[in-house]
Order: structure tokens, then sequence, then C-alpha cells
């Protein structure tokens, strides 16, 4: 909270901000093995409940019926899946290979490398940039064609 209210009055990104606190915290590894020493359970359980939490709300605010608009913003199933699977390929996997070396506590070899890779954590940070975004633009019909096309493909594609 320190971190983000410290960001929010300077006028700084509190998402990075909100990273680079916690790779500091665990820059050597020492806090995740204390946490794994103690068998601690209360951060485990109220992790889940947010997780849980944050979830069922994007499930129930999360725009369905945008996903396939192919005469007005050209989004399809079959884009978004490819988009998707690139994303994995060009981005996440390939980069988190290259650079398991650096984080030993976190990755032992290249398999746990992949794992992470494929399953590591992605997406909050992109919604809270398309929000932060969407009130930059103006609203749907209120400029020209481009940005309204715009402003309609950013969240079904986020």
């Amino acid at each position: 909270m320190l971190v983000v209210g410290t960001c929010g009055c300077v006028g700084s990104d509190e998402t990075l901000a909100c990273f680079i606190a916690g790779s500091f915290l665990n820059w050597d590894g020492v806090y995740n093995s204390e946490m794994q020493a103690r068998h601690d359970t209360f951060n485990p359980t109220l992790k889940t409940l947010l997780n849980f939490g944050t979830f069922m709300y994007l499930g129930a605010v999360m725009p369905w019926e945008q996903f396939h608009m192919p005469h007005d913003t050209g989004i399809t199933l079959p884009r978004l899946f490819g988009l998707g699977f690139l994303i994995l390929v060009l981005r996440r996997i390939p980069t988190i290979l290259l650079g398991y070396r650096f984080i030993p506590a976190v990755c032992h070899d290249w398999t746990e490398a992949l794992f992470m890779g494929y399953f590591g954590p992605i997406g909050i940070g992109a919604i809270s940039y398309v929000e932060y975004a969407r009130r930059l633009f103006p609203d749907s019909g209120e400029s020209d064609n481009e940005i309204n096309n715009l402003t309609a493909a950013m969240i079904p594609e986020v």
C-alpha cells in the first residue's frame, strides 16, 4: 500500500513499482525460502482468496459478446486464439528460457523455465493498462472511425 500510495502521489506507474518492490524483496530468494521453512498457511490462503475473487469478478464483467465482431472491429475467435499463441511463442517462453540462468532461486533447469514461461503470471497488469488507456481515449462514437475501432478492439484483445 505504501508503494502504490507513494507512486500515486508522484504520478508514477504503480504496477511497475510493485514489480520492482517484489523483486527487491525476494532478490536473493531469502524471503521465499523463509516462507517455505515456516510452512506459512495464511499467505497462500489469502492469495488464493484474492485470486478467486479477482477472477470471479473478471469473469462476471468480461465482454463475451465482443469476442466475435468481424464486421465492427475485425475481431474473430480464430484471430484471438492466434494472437494468444503468438504471444506465448514469441514473448513469454523465449524470454524465460533466455533468462532462467539469472534466477536460479526460481528456475533450476530449462524444463522449469519452459513450465514457468507457459504458466507464468501475465495479464493483470495488461488489464490495468487497458483500463488506463480506455480513460485516455474518447468514448465510442465521439471521435473518428479509426479511434472508435481502436477503443472497441482494446478490451476484447486484452
